[in-house]
């Protein structure tokens, strides 16, 4: 094996479903956990600082009851306006740390840093004392003396976070979620790659039965057992499959009965001629007469067959317009009048149909019906017989019943009916002179109108035909 197969070969093995999937969902769950990782750290980052600026207001509070004595001692803040220092030394001397606190220093912030930005107010608001600011609003704690608010200390927010410790006890946390992060990732990795195996493994088994398929191999039912998609298409593939063979065998059938029914008038055509050509049989108007009678017949199964093979491409062309049903039925019974008298079957037309009952017909196809029925039933309804024809609206369309006396059809054979070339095992079959495509044609047909036909028992001892076409739009 070259470098280049190989190649194709890795390519191709990554390029299925199965890694497609597997990358999609890594990717997907890697966007989740960065993004999650992206808003947690942001929301540590907020929440820190936040609880950091809390600590720092709750410092201020042991410095308001100093503040309210001053006050009350002095009856007023002028003392700090005066001396600027004198602020400084009352932050250092009631915010500093105490030794305790001074042993957890390296993990809370100095005090240095939150003097810096504690200020001090008059009732009115005005600062006395702290730096000057003008961006941010400080936090006022209100300082009270005999229930009166006499001035409030203000404490400038921190922006970010700037000692050392905080930073570092920050830092560790974000390192943590960045560890979790990492092994979340890891994690579906891991897990996705079988996941994706065993979803793709029902394809894998539909692609090759498909394969053995196209290749015409022998093979067993798909089984796939999930209650999902993938096993509803595991028993469509099985329809399928089932439905193929079913075809190949009617197609293996269908041209074994053409070759036979093309045969024995050829066989006959051919002992006739050999029969004349050995002086065996005299060559008159008889003979003559016998060999046009089985071309004929010949004639016939190829047009009917030649027929049948263009209604299976669809090249039939149907010249459809509005037409009287009935008067077409009346006039193709007028015809057959003088053979089903001779033969003693006593036809009966029921006509219920109004003169507005119209539908769009192509006259040459529906003439071709009406011959092929009227055609069957002469051939095998048994003398004396009757044929009942009935024509009657229905909703959105025309029905016409068709029933003729016996012999009647056995029950498995009804299904069968419009089969190619099938004949029932009875009275009906070929030495009647069908070909078996007569009822396959007329299926056809009026497949082609848009309407649907149907086989059952008559009420006179015969075959009972049910055909029903929709009126259609002009």
């Amino acid at each position: 094996m070259n470098q280049v197969t190989q190649k194709k070969i890795t390519f191709g093995r990554f390029a299925s479903i199965r890694w497609k999937l597997y990358w999609f969902v890594v990717l997907i769950a890697t966007s989740v956990a960065l993004s999650m990782y992206g808003v947690m750290q942001w929301s540590v980052d907020r929440g820190f600082l936040s609880y950091v600026n809390q600590r720092d207001i709750s410092k201020i509070d042991k410095l308001i009851p100093e503040l309210a004595g001053f006050y009350r001692h002095h009856r007023s803040w002028q003392d700090f306006v005066d001396k600027p220092q004198l602020w400084q030394k009352v932050l250092d001397d009631f915010l500093s740390e105490s030794s305790d606190e001074k042993e957890t220093s390296n993990y809370y912030s100095h005090s240095g840093e939150i003097n810096h930005r504690t200020l001090l107010f008059d009732a009115q608001k005005q600062q006395i004392a702290g730096i000057a600011y003008d961006e941010h609003e400080p936090c006022f704690k209100p300082i009270q003396l005999d229930n009166k608010t006499v001035g409030y200390v203000g404490l400038l927010p921190r922006e970010s976070l700037t000692e050392y410790n905080d930073v570092a006890f920050l830092q560790s946390q974000q390192h943590g979620l960045f560890i979790v992060t990492g092994l979340v990732i890891l994690g579906f990795a891991s897990l996705v790659l079988p996941l994706a195996g065993s979803f793709v493994r029902p394809i894998e088994k539909l692609r090759f039965a498909m394969e053995k398929l196209a290749k015409n191999q022998s093979q067993v039912p798909l089984v796939i057992k999930q209650k999902d998609e993938l096993g509803l298409l595991a028993q469509d593939f099985n329809r399928l499959k089932s439905l193929l063979e079913q075809q190949e065998e009617l197609r293996k059938q269908w041209l074994a009965d053409i070759a036979h029914e093309l045969r024995t008038p050829i066989s006959v055509l051919q002992a006739e001629l050999e029969a004349m050509e050995d002086g065996i049989r005299a060559f008159n108007q008889e003979s003559i007469h016998s060999l046009k009678s089985d071309l004929q017949r010949l004639t016939h199964v190829v047009k009917d067959l030649h027929y049948l093979a263009l209604e299976d491409l669809a090249a039939q062309e149907y010249q459809l317009s509005p037409l009287c049903l009935a008067s077409i039925v009346e006039q193709a019974i007028a015809r057959y009048q003088q053979p089903f008298g001779d033969k003693g079957i006593q036809i009966s037309l029921d006509n219920r149909l109004g003169e507005n009952d119209l539908i769009l017909l192509d006259l040459e196809r529906i003439y071709q019906l009406i011959n092929n029925l009227l055609s069957n039933s002469l051939k095998y309804t048994h003398s004396p017989g009757k044929l009942r024809v009935r024509l009657e609206a229905v909703e959105d369309g025309v029905e016409m019943i068709w029933q003729d006396s016996a012999p009647a059809v056995p029950d498995k054979s009804l299904p069968l009916l419009f089969e190619r070339l099938y004949r029932v095992d009875s009275s009906r079959d070929r030495n009647r002179g069908g070909s078996g495509l007569g009822l396959s044609i007329v299926k056809a047909i009026v497949e082609r109108h848009g309407g649907v036909i149907s086989a059952s028992h008559s009420e006179l001892g015969g075959l009972k035909l049910v055909v029903r076409l929709p009126k259609g739009k002009a």
